[in-house]
């Protein structure tokens, strides 16, 4: 195994001295920068089960810096038969002496590179998309300052004709948008059934059954609604829920487990809305694969996903994927008063094609939750993105985009 560092000014011309040097077989093993450009580190005959092992065993180090002028440092493997007559390689440097510590630095590096070559791939990109559909790119920004993801943001752009102007290409976008965004119609208030809400702690799970549970009675009035907890985990949960039914003047269960559930559940023949509340479980809890396939396998039971509107990109992603193992019959978007941004929460929805059917939108029980309608989330949106555009900036300006009217949204 040959290794040898490069140094130039920029990326294009260090991937070109390598080529030239070790030739089209070489691998880049990492990148960094240093003063006066871009440090590459390849290497040929690389043997990437070697380096693996290598990294495993030995602790990191850092890498001596270099001058900015191409230098080399070559380092060469030996294969040694091991006491089971397979090949083993080592590194070996100039000296003789043992240099895996070297070389598992260089492979902890290689994630660095890959993040900075798919960085400077990106911009180069989106250079040529600009320039080449400046109406399209100027709709992904105004996707992307809404929250949503990149890629969506692309996919979204791709229905603006190519020469339409800025204000009609984004209306163009924001119907994309609304074709996109799937939404239930008040079908656990109309239909009645069996019906569990899921999902991770602290998204509301129980004050939004209540608000079911409420907005039931108000359309067909009492007798008709039986609650029922599962939640055995969190201290007060059954007392939180039996408060709740007696203020709305409905029975409360408790099940501790999928039979005992199945039992309450057939024994309310006379109940046309059962709501299951269930206990949060994090994403990568080992318990949630468990739980989720017992309610599952409860005949005729619909789960919902509750999530919150406020929550982080990557937990908003991570919930939607782990809790959509099962059949989920739709979600349920809680806190949406709280959140700076909906893009997030619209985008992950949007990939695992989940049905948004009610919108969480305050703390009162019988007032503050609403089926979801494209044009009210949509909506709500844009608002958000212009208040935060026009809040003052921590100079004492204000920071304000130009066409105000973009963001009407017709669907």
């Amino acid at each position: 195994m040959k290794i040898k560092r490069f140094v130039a000014s920029e990326m294009r011309q260090a991937i070109r001295l390598v080529r030239d040097e070790l030739g089209a077989d070489a691998v880049i093993l990492s990148s960094r920068r240093v003063d006066g450009g871009i440090e590459l580190v390849a290497a040929v005959d690389f043997d990437a089960e070697w380096v693996n092992g290598a990294a495993q065993e030995t602790a990191p180090i850092t890498t001596p810096d270099v001058s900015p002028q191409v230098q080399s440092e070559v380092v060469t493997a030996k294969p040694e038969v091991g006491p089971t007559s397979m090949p083993v390689v080592r590194p070996t440097s100039s000296d003789g002496h043992a240099d895996a510590r070297t070389v598992a630095a260089l492979q902890r590096e290689l994630a660095s590179m890959r993040g900075l070559l798919e960085n400077q791939l990106s911009q180069l990109t989106w250079r040529e998309f600009t320039r080449e559909q400046p109406r399209r790119a100027e709709v992904v920004r105004q996707f992307e300052r809404m929250g949503m993801d990149s890629d969506l943001a692309r996919e979204l752009a791709e229905s603006v004709g190519p020469l339409r102007d800025e204000r009609e290409a984004w209306r163009d976008g924001l119907k994309a948008l609304g074709r996109r965004l799937a939404v239930g119609s008040d079908e656990i208030v109309q239909k009645g059934g069996v019906v569990a809400l899921v999902g991770p702690t602290g998204v509301g799970k129980t004050t939004t059954l209540a608000k079911l549970a409420a907005r039931y009675l108000i359309r067909h009035g009492r007798g008709q609604v039986a609650l029922v907890s599962t939640d055995s985990y969190r201290i007060g949960a059954q007392a939180q829920l039996s408060t709740l039914g007696q203020l709305l003047g409905v029975p409360v269960y408790q099940a501790d487990d999928a039979e005992a559930l199945t039992k309450i559940i057939a024994g309310q023949t006379d109940k046309r809305l059962i709501l299951v509340d269930t206990p949060g479980i994090a994403p990568r809890d080992a318990r949630l694969t468990v739980e989720l396939q017992a309610l599952a396998s409860i005949p005729d039971i619909r789960l919902y996903l509750v999530v919150a509107a406020n929550a982080a990109r990557d937990v908003l992603g991570e919930t939607v994927r782990r809790f959509g193992r099962v059949p989920l019959s739709g979600a349920i978007l809680s806190k949406f008063d709280e959140a700076e941004a909906l893009g997030a929460s619209l985008s992950a929805l949007i990939r695992a094609g989940l049905p948004l059917s009610y919108l969480g939108t305050g703390q009162r029980v019988a007032e503050d939750l609403e089926p979801a309608r494209v044009q009210r989330i949509v909506s709500q949106a844009l608002a958000l993105v212009k208040r935060r555009e026009r809040e003052p900036l921590p100079t004492g300006g204000r920071c304000k985009h130009k066409g105000s009217d973009r963001y009407a949204y017709v669907g």
